[in-house]
């Protein structure tokens, strides 16, 4: 069976023991190229913190659900991806390593970025639009005063009215 996802198992210390088509298409390594070898390989400098954290949960028998996060390509270009993590138990129930599945959420995060740039144009349209209509009641507020003026000075001088 095959699946676009990104399929890795791995030991409790973030050693690889499996990798599917999907993870071979995700980050470009075969799976003779990474297995044996740390999770690490995947993962940017600035977040292998969350590497340490995530094996942590798996060992205490957490889970980790779509988490939004990057992870390196073998070109060394950083992917945008959603990961979930499971504990994988032995046969006794001893939990002994991780289950990650790791999607491409690339074009979704692109359409994001699209929609909030079209959200602030719109935003900012409709100040525009606010500060326009304020200065539209002010000219009208000063038209009635100045016509109330006009009026008072006529019947002060006598003046027909119009």
């Amino acid at each position: 069976m095959y699946s676009d996802d990104a399929i890795v198992g791995k030991t409790l210390d973030g050693t690889i023991e499996t990798w599917n088509k999907g993870a071979e298409l995700l980050y470009g390594y075969s799976a003779e190229e990474v297995i044996g070898k740390s999770i690490s390989i995947i993962i940017p400098k600035d977040r292998q913190d969350e590497l340490k954290n995530f094996l942590e949960k798996i060992a205490r028998g957490e889970r980790v659900e779509h988490h939004q996060t990057q992870r390196l390509r073998k070109d060394g270009t950083t992917v945008d991806v959603s990961v979930s993590l499971s504990p994988i138990r032995d046969r006794a129930g001893v939990i002994c390593g991780a289950a990650a599945i790791a999607r491409d959420i690339t074009l979704q995060k692109e359409i994001e970025s699209e929609l909030q740039a079209s959200n602030a144009g719109l935003v900012a349209k409709v100040e525009e639009l606010k500060r326009l209509n304020d200065l539209m009641i002010d000219r009208e507020v000063k038209m009635a005063e100045l016509k109330g003026e006009i009026k008072s000075l006529e019947s002060e001088n006598g003046e027909p009215k119009r």
